[in-house]
């Protein structure tokens, strides 16, 4: 538990047990430097919380109880489980589909009988929510081409640079993925000027024809799209500034870019710096209206539905 409760005590709302998320990341056979099976649990903000390695999928049997406690330790709401790993993988949704459906049975059953004893006895609702718990199927190509690009280097060094260790990378990269994809996709990408414009997301396989469509046509649609996308979603930025995977999306907000998204994190994060933890949270978009933070005039100007704060996470 090298990383228990990480990034959970900072900022109001962000955090909580009850967001908590599971994923599962299984190397390929026969492929090496990929480390070894392994289960982690991340925060409602993509931080790690903790981990267990799996050894041998196929004999689950020895691994069954040790995830069963690990599951009720922690209480993910969905369980997330790479596809590269082929039919391992397919064994292993499997048998956690058998756990989990066991486990939201009980837990069910306790809620059940403590309602009804509850309205017997004249106290009402004990209040208490049991959400289903769900597995699924993730494909890893942005997770594994976003850990082995220069950005997902310099990101994730921090939990070691040993083979053993890329699959802890790589679970944490899919959590991450599974909470926002959008942000998942936007940190492939590479701003025009750079030396590789575009970066990684060129490579991604989308259509059979995309071998022959000139890389500047990829570049103008993938920014198309990819602002269009954060248009429809908005951009929690309490998250962009606490949280480094989180701010990929930023420079994608309609009217902002690159180099003011740059300019406005650093600005935001410099005047936040040794504040308490609360005080480093935006309630609502007036909060960002500072003369010290560059780039907020267009952001609020172009952005006035697009920008989220708040603790309910609903765009001011």
């Amino acid at each position: 538990m090298d990383y228990e409760q990480e990034g959970e005590s900072s900022g109001i709302g962000v955090g909580g047990r009850f967001r908590r998320d599971g994923c599962i990341f299984i190397p390929p056979d026969g492929i090496k430097g990929m480390g070894t099976p392994i289960f982690i649990i991340v925060n409602e903000a993509g931080e790690l919380i903790d981990h267990i390695a799996l050894g041998k999928i196929r004999n689950f049997a020895n691994s069954q109880e040790k995830i069963q406690q690990f599951i009720d330790l922690h209480t993910p709401r969905r369980i997330a489980i790479n596809t590269s790993g082929g039919e391992l993988c397919h064994k292993m949704k499997i048998r956690m589909e058998e756990l989990v459906q066991q486990r939201n049975q009980s837990y069910y059953e306790t809620a059940f009988e403590e309602y009804n004893s509850n309205y017997v006895m004249g106290g009402g609702s004990s209040g208490n929510y049991v959400e289903t718990m769900k597995v699924y199927f993730i494909d890893d190509v942005f997770t594994t081409m976003y850990v082995r690009s220069a950005k997902g280097s310099v990101m994730y060094s921090r939990y070691g640079t040993d083979a053993r260790r890329e699959s802890l990378k790589l679970a944490l990269c899919l959590g991450r993925h599974l909470q926002s994809p959008l942000s998942a996709i936007c940190g492939l990408w590479c701003d025009r000027d750079s030396s590789t414009p575009g970066g990684p997301l060129l490579s991604v396989p989308l259509h059979p024809m995309q071998m022959y469509v000139s890389n500047e046509s990829l570049i103008k649609k993938y920014e198309r799209v990819l602002i269009m996308a954060t248009a429809a979603v908005g951009v929690d930025m309490n998250r962009a500034i606490q949280h480094e995977h989180m701010s990929a999306m930023l420079p994608f907000v309609p009217g902002l870019g690159v180099r003011k998204a740059e300019a406005l994190l650093a600005s935001v994060r410099q005047a936040i710096a040794g504040l308490d933890p609360n005080q480093q949270y935006f309630f609502q978009r007036e909060d960002l209206r500072d003369p010290g933070f560059k780039g907020t005039r267009i952001l609020l100007f172009f952005s006035s539905t697009l920008v989220k704060c708040g603790g309910t996470g609903i765009s001011n």
